[in-house]
């Protein structure tokens, strides 16, 4: 990984929390972004464990500069709980379904998030395609 990183690539780890993307290979690989896995998301806001370790690797991610992306957001207690513990970036069906490119999400996803990012200067959704 670090010859990929010294030739400029960024390097993200998905399904973090899950059995494959152990905390050694967040340790060792130092990546540019985390993908928390979608069990670590699901019914996040009905199990403080589950906020708890989404916290800890939040502030694991703005200490090494990294971005953390919450995979599998599928309601919208899950995008608040995960928007106030300050998650830099989610995807999921209650976003929008998977397109090609630059889809719309939903109308309610789009209030939501409007509503949301009144409140904190920061933006939840990246549709950049980046």
């Amino acid at each position: 990984m670090k010859h990929y990183a010294d030739q400029g690539y960024e390097i993200a780890l998905d399904d973090v929390g899950a059995g494959h993307s152990g905390l050694n290979r967040v340790v060792n690989t130092t990546p540019d972004y985390l993908k928390a896995d979608i069990e670590l998301v699901r019914d996040i806001y009905k199990y403080k464990k589950k906020e708890i370790m989404m916290k800890l690797l939040l502030d694991y991610c703005n200490a090494t500069g990294a971005i953390l992306i919450a995979e599998g957001i599928e309601t919208a207690q899950e995008l608040e709980c995960l928007h106030s513990l300050g998650v830099h970036y989610g995807q999921g069906f209650f976003l929008g379904k998977p397109e090609r490119a630059f889809g719309n999400i939903s109308a309610e996803s789009e209030e939501i998030l409007e509503r949301l990012n009144r409140r904190k200067n920061i933006l939840f959704l990246d549709i950049s395609g980046k």
